[in-house]
C-alpha cells in the first residue's frame, strides 16, 4: 500500500512540474494596442505610433510592417505619408501571434504659389540687411483664398521671425571678411501643408573707413591729439556694400580723454590725452557683446 502512494505522489508531482513549465513557455501576447486607430495625412507629413502589448509580461518589442508602402512608409513607428491614397500600419507582437493595424489616409497637398511681399510691395525672394533691420513680409498665393500661416526660422540667433516680421541678429563671424554674420532659412506653411522658404542673411562688414582710409576690426594704429577722426562701417546688400545707419550701432572708448559722437551718418574720435596715451574703441550692435574695433596710441 505505502509503494502504491509513493508512486501516486511521485507522478502528481511530475505532472505538476511539466504543467508549470509548459505554461512558462508557452505564454503569448494577447493583444497588440497601438495609440492610434486610424491617421489622417498630408504627403510629406510623419507621424509616430506607439505599441502595448498584452499582458504586460510578455516582450513588448513589435514588428512594424505597412500593406503598401508607395502609400506609406513605417520605421519603428514613425510613419510618412509618400502618396495619396489608404493603407494599412500593422504591428506585430514579438512572438507573431497577434497583430494591430491603424488605417492611414494620405491626401494630396493643394498646388498652388507663394508671393511674398515687402511693406513696399517689392517682391521678395532673398533678404540680406545689417542686424537691427526689421522688415513684415506678407503672403499672397496664386488660389486667390486666404490662409492660416506658421512661420519658422531655423536660426533664430540669427534672425527672429513672428507673424511674417522678420528682425536681423548681430551674431560674431568667423569669416575675416565680416565682422558679423549670420544666415536663416525662413519657412511659411498654410494650414493645408502647402509652404516655401527664402533666405535671410545679417552681416557687418569687417573692413570700415577711418579718414578715408581701410581699416579692420581688431586693427592697431596711432591717433592724432585733439584732431577730428570720421569712421564709416558698411554692411553687404546681396548686390553692393551700404553704409551702415548709425542708429543700429553705438561706439565706446576705455579712455575718458576720448570722445566718440555720432555725426550725421558717421561716427567721429577725438583724443585730448597726451601723447603715448593707448585705449581701445569697441563696436556695439544689437544684443551681441562689444567687439574691439580699434586700439590706439595718442601721437602729437
Amino acid at each position: 500500500m505505502k509503494k502504491v502512494l509513493y508512486i501516486l505522489l511521485t507522478a502528481t508531482a511530475v505532472l505538476l512540474s511539466c504543467t508549470k513549465e509548459e505554461q512558462q513557455t508557452t505564454k503569448l501576447a494577447l493583444e497588440v494596442v497601438l495609440s492610434q486607430e486610424t491617421l489622417e495625412m498630408k504627403v510629406g507629413e510623419t507621424a509616430t505610433l506607439t505599441a502595448r502589448t498584452l499582458p504586460a509580461t510578455v516582450g513588448q518589442d513589435v514588428t512594424w510592417s505597412v500593406l503598401n508602402n508607395k502609400v506609406a512608409t513605417v520605421v519603428n513607428g514613425v510613419v510618412t505619408a509618400v502618396a495619396p491614397g489608404v493603407t494599412y500600419v500593422v504591428a506585430t507582437s514579438q512572438d507573431g501571434a497577434v497583430i494591430s493595424s491603424c488605417l492611414v489616409s494620405v491626401i494630396k497637398v493643394p498646388d498652388y504659389e507663394f508671393i511674398l511681399m515687402d511693406a513696399n510691395g517689392n517682391t521678395v525672394s532673398d533678404i540680406t540687411a545689417y542686424p537691427g533691420y526689421t522688415t513684415q513680409v506678407d503672403v499672397l498665393t496664386t488660389d486667390y483664398k486666404p490662409h492660416k500661416y506658421t512661420w519658422e526660422s531655423s536660426n533664430p540667433a540669427a534672425v527672429f521671425v513672428k507673424n511674417g516680421q522678420i528682425t536681423l541678429k548681430a551674431v560674431p563671424s568667423l569669416d575675416p571678411a565680416y565682422a558679423y554674420y549670420g544666415e536663416s532659412v525662413i519657412t511659411i506653411r498654410a494650414e493645408d501643408g502647402n509652404g516655401c522658404t527664402f533666405k535671410v542673411v545679417s552681416n557687418v562688414s569687417s573692413d570700415f573707413l577711418y579718414d578715408q582710409e581701410h581699416k579692420t576690426f581688431g586693427d592697431e594704429m596711432d591717433v592724432k591729439i585733439n584732431t577730428s577722426h570720421s569712421l564709416e562701417f558698411y554692411y553687404y546688400n546681396g548686390t553692393k556694400n551700404e553704409v551702415l545707419p548709425t542708429s543700429v550701432y553705438t561706439l565706446t572708448s576705455s579712455d575718458s580723454n576720448v570722445q566718440v559722437s555720432k555725426v550725421s551718418d558717421k561716427w567721429q574720435l577725438k583724443a585730448s590725452a597726451t601723447a603715448g596715451a593707448q585705449f581701445q574703441v569697441e563696436f556695439k550692435i544689437g544684443d551681441a557683446n562689444p567687439a574691439n574695433l580699434l586700439k590706439m596710441t595718442t601721437i602729437q
